[in-house]
């Protein structure tokens, strides 16, 4: 029998709780983001607070995709963004919603099951049990931080997508004053040398590329021989530069970089900004980071998604995988964002996690895509799950509905459909076909469902009601529209399908450990990753009598550990709870299972945690295609963190006071006993008389 405080408690969590560690985020690309000056001491007025990105390699065409968004904290009007490139790139605006439903497939999921209760002879039930069942969310919480080893270098590579985005803001200064801001703490302005612009606003040394609109932004790509010149091209627009930004700006400048500068229309609001899309040749998936640390949060979330051939593996930056042991099982797990934290930390702040890679044809990315798909072409609202429905698969579209002549039809086309009705769509049914009218509904919805799902069946006299197809297959196209690029999800859709494998890795950065551009490899061999944490929690009675005062945590792979303590629970009738984070045997242990080398080839190797710095800098500027590891360097192999014994079985049946077994105090077993002594007493005198 499963304790009801163990098994209502586990209710949600059994259910497979998947953590999105990404917070709500308007669109945008990754880089820094430098507002208008801010008084001295205080925050730059924007900053970044996570991104998401999502690379995907088109090995026949040559062709790759790379979808950014950021979320940051500012006003919508005064965001803008550069960003150095290999090549002019194709520009075009994504949707959020791949990264919603990827989200909804790949985050951390938490799963844990209660098995019969260990050692409880008798049930003892509760006087109440109101309320309701923990949930599980994300963590939050901002342990301390090591100091991280400061490294140069580091930037996206050749052939790659090129370098650093170099974020800037409008200023408050109108376009030609050249009005500087140092973007949170750098020096304000750029020293820049006497120039001259033509009469259309170009700048002598400065080469515009392209310019254009797209979606809600305005963009120019731009190129020069000397990186003064594109600063001051940025300023003359209006655009506040910190100073720490020239010196990367001339390196990309080298290189032989174009940049994309890209802002808001000016009549483009907030709820209009979304994910940048950028189309190029073979560049390699590269996350620039450096200039993001002038203007983002402690912890600044980002989540990478990479479609190829094999698992994605970070070339320059460790691998982490986060101990079980220190999420918060007995409770609900609310930690997974603070335990995911410290376990970067213990790695010197550079690594990322793989939280999923599977192949693209697994049942959740699969159906994650083919929702997209579905948003794409009929608008958000009809793609989404519904409480108590079970999923639908629309028709193509609604040109089913344009040869429809007769209300006979109609109900047969509706029946057929699979489209998940609501009110406005029900409405454009009812006004070209009265059929809710004339069967006394009152609700045209509930009318058109009932004859789509077949409750009710259409009477022969309305068989032959005429209807006209080909207006109502308009009115329901007008009222699905949407302004999602639809071409463009398609395109990238099919391009991830075409990949044998989709990776997610996460981590969690703080501004002072944006030293280096993450760049990734594919490694062909390396396991998949379910990004599921699995437990069995079961209550425990230690004393061998209900009510339980202990739970037993099972990890697979690891041990069984039995902790003393009620189950967290809005009953509970004291705060002595379970706990595993809290127990003598786990508060030390590392936040990180191990710390790994990931490459291209081989197995990964289990560093020694004192070595992880000294790693971290050896990789700094590695690059696909060739090891991460300087050649000659050895390293020492460590092992992963060995847990603690586990507990035998409870079988101990005893009395707390140390009175004899039984589910009794001690203050009835002492009448019991003064009662027998009585009863013996009485009998003797009896049998005497």
């Amino acid at each position: 029998m499963v304790s009801p405080h163990l098994s209502r408690w586990l209710a949600p969590l059994s259910l497979v709780a998947a953590v999105v560690l990404v917070l709500p985020r308007p669109a945008l690309a990754c880089g820094g983001c430098f507002g208008p000056p801010a008084p001295p001491g205080a925050l730059p007025g924007v900053l970044q607070t996570a991104e998401r990105v999502l690379f995907v390699h088109d090995p026949p065409s040559h062709t790759t995709r790379v979808w950014i968004e950021i979320r940051y904290d500012g006003p919508a009007k005064d965001f803008a963004w550069v960003l150095p490139l290999p090549a002019v790139p194709k520009v075009g605006v994504g949707s959020s919603w791949i990264f919603d439903r990827l989200d909804l497939a790949t985050a951390p999921r938490f799963r844990a099951e209660a098995e019969t209760d260990e050692n409880c002879a008798q049930y003892v039930p509760p006087a109440a049990q109101p309320g309701s069942s923990p949930s599980t969310v994300a963590g939050s919480g901002e342990p301390p931080r090591p100091e991280s080893l400061q490294q140069s270098g580091g930037g996206c590579g050749g052939g790659g997508l090129g370098g650093e985005s170099i974020g800037y803001q409008v200023s408050g200064a109108p376009a030609g004053t050249g009005g500087g801001s140092d973007g949170g703490g750098g020096e304000s302005g750029t020293v820049v040398q006497s120039t001259k612009t033509s009469a259309d606003g170009r700048l002598a040394g400065v080469d515009l590329l392209d310019h254009d609109q797209v979606g809600p932004y305005e963009y120019d790509v731009v190129e020069g021989k000397d990186p003064a010149l594109i600063v001051t091209w940025l300023e003359q627009r209006g655009y506040a530069v910190p100073k720490q930004a020239l010196p990367i700006i001339a390196a990309h400048v080298a290189k032989g970089d174009v940049f994309l500068a890209l802002r808001l229309k000016s009549d483009a609001g907030v709820q209009e900004i979304r994910p940048v899309a950028l189309e190029m040749t073979d560049a390699d998936p590269c996350v620039p980071l450096r200039l993001t640390s002038i203007a983002a949060v402690e912890d600044t979330s980002v989540v990478v998604y990479v479609a190829g051939p094999g698992r994605a593996v970070p070339k320059n930056y460790l691998h982490v995988v986060v101990n079980p042991a220190k999420l918060a099982w007995v409770g609900g797990v609310d930690n997974y964002g603070q335990v995911l934290s410290a376990a970067l930390d213990e790695a010197g702040g550079h690594a990322f996690a793989t939280e999923y890679s599977g192949a693209t044809t697994s049942l959740e990315v699969e159906e994650s895509l083919s929702l997209v798909r579905r948003q794409a072409r009929y608008g958000s609202w009809k793609a989404l799950y519904e409480p108590g429905k079970a999923l639908i698969l629309p028709g193509e579209d609604f040109q089913d509905f344009a040869t429809v002549t007769t209300a006979a039809e109609l109900v047969q086309t509706l029946g057929f459909s699979g489209i998940l009705l609501d009110d406005a769509l029900a409405a454009a049914f009812e006004d070209h076909a009265g059929l809710a009218e004339a069967l006394g509904y009152a609700s045209a919805l509930a009318c058109y469902n009932d004859l789509q799902t077949m409750q009710v069946a259409l009477p022969s006299e309305l068989d032959a009601s005429p209807v006209n197809g080909k207006a109502l297959a308009a009115s329901l196209a007008a009222l699905t529209t949407t302004d999602e690029p639809v071409e463009e999800i398609a395109a990238l859709i099919d391009a991830i399908e075409a990949q044998p494998k989709l990776t997610r890795l996460a981590m969690l950065i703080s501004p002072d450990e944006m030293t280096k551009d993450p760049i990734f490899a594919f490694h062909p061999s390396l396991p998949s990753v379910d990004g599921v944490f699995e437990t069995n929690l079961n209550a425990v009675c230690l004393d061998g009598w209900y009510p339980a005062n202990g739970v037993r945590m099972t990890l697979p792979g690891l041990g069984s550990w039995v902790f003393p303590g009620e189950i967290p629970s809005p009953w509970a009738k004291t705060s002595a709870f379970a706990s595993n984070t809290k127990d003598p045997r786990f508060v030390d242990a590392p936040f990180a299972l191990r710390i790994e080398l990931l490459d291209e080839w081989g197995s990964p190797a289990i560093l020694v945690p004192t070595q992880a710095l000294l790693v971290d800098a050896a990789i700094a500027g590695a690059q696909p295609g060739t090891k991460s590891l300087p050649a000659g360097m050895d390293i020492d192999i460590g092992t992963a963190w060995s847990p603690p014994p586990s507990d035998p079985l409870v079988t101990e049946r005893r009395h707390a006071s140390g009175g004899f077994g039984g589910p009794f105090g001690a203050r009835e077993t002492t009448l019991f006993l003064l009662l027998l002594a009585a009863a013996v007493l009485a009998s003797r005198t009896w049998r005497r008389g």
